[in-house]
């Protein structure tokens, strides 16, 4: 008898978080708005802000309640968060003024910051403001402006950057000039400017002021601005302008453009400024105070380099994408991603694609997921027939688990919808994924749950028409139709929380009326029905760390000629589960990242709740927590890097240092 109550007891437990997992519906708040080009979120907090026309509104309860913030002047264009004080500040700005607001109190109040500038020039795009990852003193501002011609004359017009540095939190700014002074020819000129130190742990020393500036002269006579830098200076400084110090191997050169890594600086150099198809040369260095030339495995012409990163050891990734060669027989500068040694001087191609084409490289490479890259390949414009259809060369992506060791194609792993795609999935290395790789650039963290709007392809021509919105539950290795068109799309509580918002039909220009949700990774999906046809904008989850369970949706609603009605909708999924929270043992399981295998001797894993557990994680404003099992330790005395086995205390591995002298 007991044991039939207890499993009676069990039974009725079972039954009744069924229900309450179908039973239960988010909380939405919906609010009439005003037009609004973007929502941002503090860190770790429930405030929210966003524009509202030409002025600023600020939300203190995840975007329910909104309200004007009277101390900024209206024509707000824009919001800066601040990367490394996104806790407390955010920047506000204009669009063509020399001012700017900030706030370092979560938006509770604002100061007014301005820049001098003559009278002689007029502010043309507005300024963009830099700060300092450990100095919230410290800041940058590049404005942009323009100087009339005498008599007014438009076609004389001198269109200059300038740049800003302030010691004292924009109290008063110094400007950072050039020695630079262009010619009659040089009618546009650019500045950028950036702190040496550009994450909290930086492995570049020297003064937190340091800052590093390039600026460009370019003659507007020609068509291609890029073939056309007339002048180019590289310089340091670090008292805020008083004095520069010109980097003297790059004085006689034209400086092509600069990036600062974690513990790298990249300098890019054009052999011949008046030919596009001059060689480039790549420069490292790891002191700021010489610069050494890299090796590259072929010389770099008629390219675009974009993306140039670090991987998560630190090595420089340098994607390649070239547009097209005058000699088609020519393969030796096809695009292709090159990666460094940890020096940064010697480059080798990951060999993550046999192809040999021109066209467009782009490469992800989330944060969260240690090791993980993910690169597509489009072909080039050029790389299509005369007709501009069918392409000789083809499309590709793949994703690598291990720092780019080794590359597999996307698979679909999807036995349901296998008949609806154009080529057999069960063929991965002839049928696979081409994801929207820039959704998977700035992704919310998670247990390696993903979301992307992609299609099926066989490598051939792919029809953006026919995207749909994928799901993945091992960090992007495999993938699966979550529905079959393309969406908006957020997710919370580390992967538990998905919310997908169908984007309108382009064939009849229909809006939506409903949102999708899921509270098991996406295994099921429930609807809930907005009561009004919008046409969606942007879907967030307000915890950037991907902590929280509560989402903003704007869109707007139109009918006939009418002026469109905009609309908020704040979406609490915090009472799902009657607001249970997990319990370690009983409602996780470890998902190891790289199928738990060692990337350069460690093994990283997330604690993860169970796909049908019925509750939370919970843990609002912390942040998903990696651990790490190491089974070696490194020793480099300059000449050797011996690796060390922590259980049997034995040299493993001793790998000789080419580099030393």
């Amino acid at each position: 008898m007991i044991l039939i109550h207890g499993l009676y007891a069990i039974w009725i437990f079972l039954l009744f978080s069924l229900v309450n997992a179908k039973g239960f519906s988010p909380r939405v708040t919906k609010t009439i708005s005003e037009y609004s080009v973007g929502l941002w979120s503090f860190d770790d907090s429930n405030t929210l802000l966003r524009t509202q026309d030409d002025s600023l509104a600020i939300s203190f309860d995840a975007g329910e309640k909104w309200e004007k913030i009277n101390e900024t002047k209206e024509g707000v264009e824009w919001i800066y968060m601040d990367p490394f004080n996104g806790h407390d500040r955010a920047i506000a700005a204009p669009l063509v003024e020399p001012y700017f607001y900030m706030t370092d109190d979560q938006g509770k109040s604002w100061k007014l910051i301005t820049i001098e500038d003559s009278e002689e020039e007029s502010l043309i795009r507005g300024c963009e403001i830099s700060t300092h990852p450990t100095n919230n003193e410290y800041l940058i501002a590049t404005c942009s402006y323009c100087k009339e011609g005498e008599g007014g004359d438009m076609s004389d017009e001198h269109w200059f950057d300038k740049a800003y540095g302030s010691s004292d939190g924009g109290k008063s700014f110094s400007e950072i000039k050039t020695s630079l002074e262009g010619n009659e020819k040089s009618l546009y000129s650019i500045a950028r400017c950036d702190f040496i130190k550009s994450s909290k742990d930086s492995d570049l020393g020297g003064n937190d002021a340091s800052i590093i500036c390039l600026y460009h002269y370019y003659d507007l006579a020609e068509r291609d601005i890029k073939s056309t830098i007339t002048e180019s200076q590289l310089f340091l400084t670090t008292d805020w302008g008083k004095s520069v110090k010109e980097f003297d191997q790059f004085k006689d050169k034209t400086v092509d453009s600069y990036e600062v890594l974690k513990s790298h600086v990249v300098i890019l150099t054009q052999g011949d400024r008046y030919n596009k198809m001059s060689f480039v040369d790549i420069w490292i260095s790891n002191d700021l105070s010489t610069f050494q030339m890299a090796h590259l495995p072929t010389q770099l012409r008629h390219s675009v380099q974009e993306g140039i990163s670090e991987d998560s050891i630190g090595r420089i990734v340098l994607p390649i994408s070239r547009e097209t060669n005058d000699d088609e027989k020519d393969k030796s500068s096809t695009s292709e991603i090159l990666i460094s040694d940890p020096q940064g001087f010697k480059f080798t191609p990951i060999k993550w694609t046999d192809m040999d084409q021109f066209g467009y490289i782009s490469l992800a490479q989330p944060d969260f997921l240690k090791g993980t890259m993910i690169a597509s390949f489009s072909p080039s414009f050029s790389d299509h027939d005369g007709k501009g259809k069918d392409q000789k060369s083809k499309r590709k992506a793949k994703i690598s688990v291990d720092n780019g060791t080794t590359w597999a194609n996307l698979k679909v792993v999807d036995p349901e919808n296998a008949d609806s795609f154009g080529c057999d999935i069960t063929d991965p290395e002839n049928c696979s994924l081409f994801p929207m790789l820039y959704e998977l650039e700035d992704l919310t963290p998670s247990a390696g749950i993903l979301m992307n709007n992609a299609f099926v392809t066989d490598g051939g021509r792919g029809d953006w028409g026919d995207q749909r919105t994928f799901i993945s539950r091992d960090g992007g290795l495999s993938w699966r139709v979550a529905f079959n068109s393309s969406s908006l799309f957020a997710v919370g509580d580390f992967g538990n929380v998905i919310v997908s918002v169908p984007e309108y039909s382009e064939e009849d220009g229909d809006g939506i009326s409903k949102f999708y949700y899921s509270l098991d990774q996406g295994k099921t999906w429930a609807e809930y029905q907005l009561g009004a046809t919008i046409f969606s904008t942007w879907l967030i989850n307000t915890t950037p760390d991907g902590s929280g369970s509560k989402f903003v949706l704007y869109g707007f609603s139109q009918t006939g000629i009418t002026d469109p009605e905009y609309l908020t909708y704040a979406i609490d999924f915090s009472g799902a589960f009657d607001g249970k929270t997990c319990e370690d043992d009983k409602d996780f399981e470890d998902w190891n990242l790289a199928e738990g295998k060692c990337v350069n001797g460690v093994k990283y894993k997330y604690r993860r709740r169970k796909q049908d557990a019925q509750c939370l994680v919970g843990k609002v404003f912390e942040d998903l927590k990696l651990y790490e099992t190491s089974t070696f330790l490194s020793h480099d005395d300059g000449q050797t890097t011996k690796k060390f086995d922590t259980k049997n205390e034995n040299i493993v591995e001793a790998i000789s240092n080419p580099y030393f002298n």
